[in-house]
């Protein structure tokens, strides 16, 4: 999932409501979200649905990356108020961010191996 540019609260409550919608089938996912390109600053109104959401929705893990130093503060008090600290990790780069999502990905593979 990418944020473009600014986004107001209404905004946060549909992509909410589309990520519960999508994610409602299945196990918890593993969630790449690209902030690169988000506005430095979130509204107050934003940031409270994006902690309404951090508590509605469960995920195995999520890496958050291309965030402003700002947003980054703001989203772990967000986190931490939800109760999703040990599941989240903030990266600068995508490629940092895709690698510590495999790495649960490949740590929860059985090893095959002859025993």
């Amino acid at each position: 999932m990418a944020i473009d540019g600014p986004v107001s609260s209404a905004e946060t409550a549909e992509i909410r409501d589309r990520l519960l919608v999508a994610l409602g089938d299945g196990g918890p996912p593993l969630l790449l979200i690209d902030q690169s390109r988000a506005e430095l600053a979130f509204s107050r109104e934003a940031r409270r649905e994006m902690q309404t959401a951090a508590e509605l929705l469960t995920w195995e893990r999520a890496a958050i990356f291309g965030m402003s130093n700002f947003n980054r503060m703001i989203g772990r008090v967000v986190l931490a108020l939800a109760g999703k600290t040990e599941s989240t990790q903030f990266f600068a780069t995508e490629g940092e961010a895709r690698a510590w999502l495999l790495s649960a990905r490949d740590a929860s593979r059985p090893s095959s191996g002859a025993g």
